[in-house]
């Protein structure tokens, strides 16, 4: 390690010890939610982007490893180790930071912060699958505000039980396609079995008649138009989608 080097890395030491905040950036730090407990399922993945854009995520998740004391590397790996400690403490509110005890990886604290806050996914996969088996347009809701509740279930789903990814790069019949192609197709189905009985009967049983039903976009944009017909506006469809 040349002598500028440890210089450099001296100072930013000194710099992030007075004000750990900027060890990101002001912007990472400024839209970053603060953890309260609560809100983990928030908290943890802007903290994860944030670590990911400057390529520090490796650090918590284990994939940059400790080197040994007698390389070159090895002061490096301390000094953002120990900021990232200090960031991340600063991302927890002020009552709670006083309750978790100190790490000096920033990894180990990372884990103590999920066994202690991570609500098993049983509960949080059952909530929107339950609101989503329950979700009409009721009387008076257009499909536009329909749409949206289903939209923000289906995300909060997907947030606790995202679809497999397949990364042994071994696969060669597209599975990830299919398994994608079989979600778009039961979100077009939850959403014109919830649509209202009284006004899209006849356009739910053509719909879903037709040979090739179309995304949910495609879906969404048709209902749209007819709601619009009805009520004599203009027939193009809201950004919403």
């Amino acid at each position: 390690m040349t002598v500028l080097k440890v210089l450099l890395l001296t100072a930013l030491g000194s710099f992030l010890a007075v004000d750990s905040i900027n060890i990101l950036g002001h912007d990472a730090q400024k839209h970053l939610n603060t953890l309260k407990g609560d809100n983990f399922d928030e908290w943890t993945p802007a903290i994860g982007t944030s670590l990911r854009a400057k390529k520090k995520i490796g650090f918590i998740d284990g994939s940059i490893t400790q080197p040994s004391e007698t390389t070159d590397e090895y002061e490096d790996w301390i000094s953002v180790n120990l900021m990232l400690v200090s960031w991340i403490m600063n991302t927890i509110d002020s009552k709670l930071r006083s309750t978790i005890s100190y790490h000096e990886s920033a990894r180990d604290l990372w884990i103590y912060i999920q066994e202690r806050f991570n609500i098993s996914n049983g509960p949080r996969i059952q909530q929107p699958k339950a609101e989503l088996h329950t979700c009409k347009q009721i009387q008076g809701m257009s499909i536009e505000d329909y749409y949206a509740k289903l939209k923000k279930l289906w995300e909060a789903l997907v947030e606790v039980d995202p679809i497999p990814i397949w990364e042994c790069g071994k696969c060669t019949c597209n599975i990830a396609t299919k398994l994608e192609k079989r979600e778009e197709n039961a979100k077009v189905h939850q959403f014109l079995m919830g649509v209202d009985d009284g006004l899209y009967e006849t356009n739910r049983s053509t719909l879903l008649a037709a040979d090739e039903i179309g995304g949910i976009n495609k879906i969404y944009s048709s209902l749209i138009r007819e709601e619009r017909l009805r009520m004599g506006t203009n027939p193009t469809p809201s950004l919403l989608v």
